[in-house]
C-alpha cells in the first residue's frame, strides 16, 4: 500500500462511522415514534329533518245525499267549514242510512280516521257496534246510543223543540182547524217534532186537529207530495213538512191545489221558493260540527250526552220568513223559545 493510501485510511474509517451513526438515528426515530397522526377533517353530518305532522282527519257518514238540501246537507256544509278551519284532511260515505249500510260506513271511516261523525239515529245502533272493535278511534254519534265505551261520545239533538212554536204560530193562521204534519222517516226527531208541533198547535186551541203523515223517505218528492195533496183534501191549511229534498212535493201540491195553505220547513230557510213559506225549524250543523271538532282537537270530548235545544240559537232555533215576520209575531217566538228554555213551558212528553 502507498504512503499516500496509508494517510487517506483514517479519514475513511470516521466517514464510514459518521454514516453508520446517522443510519441508526434514522432507523431509532422510525421504530420510536409516538407522534400523533395529523388530525382530519370529518364530513360534517345533515341537520336533522323535522318530522312532518299530519292533519287530524276526520270522517263523516251521513244517512243521505251530501246534497239533499236539508239534514245531511247541513252537516256537510259543516265538515267543509271545519276543514277550512282546522287544516283538517276529511271523507265523506253518504247516502247511508240502511242498518247494514250505517254499520259498513263507520267501519270504513274508522280505518282510516282519527274522528268518525255519524249523523242521525240510524247510525246509533252501529255506533254501538263499531266503536268497540276500533279502540283508538274517537265516534261522536248525532242522536246515539249511549254506552260504556269510552271512544264513543254522544250528542243528542232535540230537533222536536222548535216545531213546538211553530205549531203555536200555526194555531193563528189555520182557518180550517186543521194543520198537518208530513215526516220522512219513522224516526225520534220526526214523531217528537210531530208531538211538539201538534202540541204547539192545541196549547193555543185544543179544538185543532193534526193530522199526520209519515212517507218513509226524507227524499221522496212524489211521497211528499201525495201525503201534501190528501192533507189539503181533508181540510187542513197549515202544513209542518219534515222532509229534506220532500219539500218540493209539498210546494206542487199546495201550489196545484189552489188553496191559501201555509207551509213550515226544517233545517234552512228556504223562503224564496215559496210566499207561502212562513218559518223555518232551523238546525244549524256548522255550529256543531265545529263544537265536536274542536272538542276533538282539544281532548275535551264529553263523557256524558251533550244535549242541544234551542238553548244556542247558534245551534237551534225557529225563525220566520220576512213576509210573516211582524213585530208581533218576532216577539211571541222570542217569547216562546224564553219560556222553552226556562221551563215555564212544559213540552209534550219526549219531546
Amino acid at each position: 500500500m502507498s504512503i499516500r493510501a496509508l494517510r487517506l485510511l483514517p479519514l475513511l474509517l470516521v466517514f464510514a462511522l459518521f454514516a453508520a451513526s446517522c443510519g441508526d438515528d434514522a432507523d431509532s426515530g422510525s421504530a420510536d415514534d409516538t407522534s400523533a397522526p395529523a388530525p382530519t377533517t370529518a364530513a360534517a353530518e345533515p341537520p336533522a329533518e323535522e318530522p312532518v305532522e299530519e292533519p287530524p282527519t276526520v270522517g263523516l257518514a251521513l244517512p243521505t245525499a251530501r246534497n239533499d238540501g236539508g239534514f245531511s246537507q247541513s252537516y256537510y256544509d259543516g265538515l267543509l267549514a271545519a276543514e277550512a278551519a282546522y287544516g283538517l284532511t276529511i271523507a265523506v260515505q253518504d247516502n247511508a242510512g240502511d242498518p247494514e249500510q250505517t254499520v259498513d260506513a263507520l267501519r270504513n271511516l274508522a280505518a282510516t280516521n282519527d274522528l268518525v261523525i255519524g249523523v242521525g239515529a240510524q247510525f246509533a245502533e252501529a255506533g254501538t257496534i263499531v266503536a268497540p272493535e276500533f279502540p283508538d278511534v274517537k265516534f261522536a254519534i248525532v242522536n246515539g246510543q249511549a254506552t260504556d265505551d269510552p271512544n264513543l261520545h254522544i250528542y243528542i239533538v232535540r230537533q222536536g223543540v222548535p216545531a213546538y212554536p211553530a205549531g203555536v204560530i200555526a194555531a193563528g193562521l189555520t182557518q180550517t182547524n186543521k194543520v198537518g204534519f208530513i215526516g220522512g222517516l219513522e224516526i225520534p226527531p220526526t214523531t217528537q217534532s210531530a208531538d211538539a208541533f201538534s202540541g204547539g198547535a192545541t196549547s193555543v186551541n185544543p179544538d185543532i186537529e193534526t193530522v199526520s203523515t209519515v212517507v218513509g223517505d226524507f227524499e221522496d218528492v212524489t211521497g211528499a207530495k201525495e201525503a201534501a195533496a190528501a192533507q189539503i183534501a181533508a181540510g187542513a191549511d197549515v202544513l209542518f213538512a219534515f222532509v229534506n229534498s220532500g219539500l218540493e212535493g209539498v210546494l206542487q201540491a199546495v201550489d196545484e191545489s189552489g188553496e191559501d195553505v201555509k207551509i213550515f220547513s226544517v233545517i234552512f230557510p228556504q223562503c224564496g221558493r215559496s210566499t207561502q213559506l212562513v218559518g223555518t225549524a232551523t238546525l244549524s250543523s256548522l255550529a256543531q260540527v265545529d263544537t265536536m271538532v274542536s272538542a276533538f282537537l282539544s281532548g275535551s270530548m264529553p263523557a256524558d250526552l251533550t244535549l242541544w235545544g234551542v238553548e244556542d240559537p247558534n245551534i237551534q232555533s225557529f225563525v220566520l220568513c220576512p213576509d210573516y215576520a211582524s213585530a208581533d209575531l218576532e216577539a211571541q217566538v222570542a217569547d216562546l223559545i224564553a219560556g222553552i228554555n226556562d221551563g215555564s213551558i212544559i213540552l209534550p212528553p219526549g219531546v
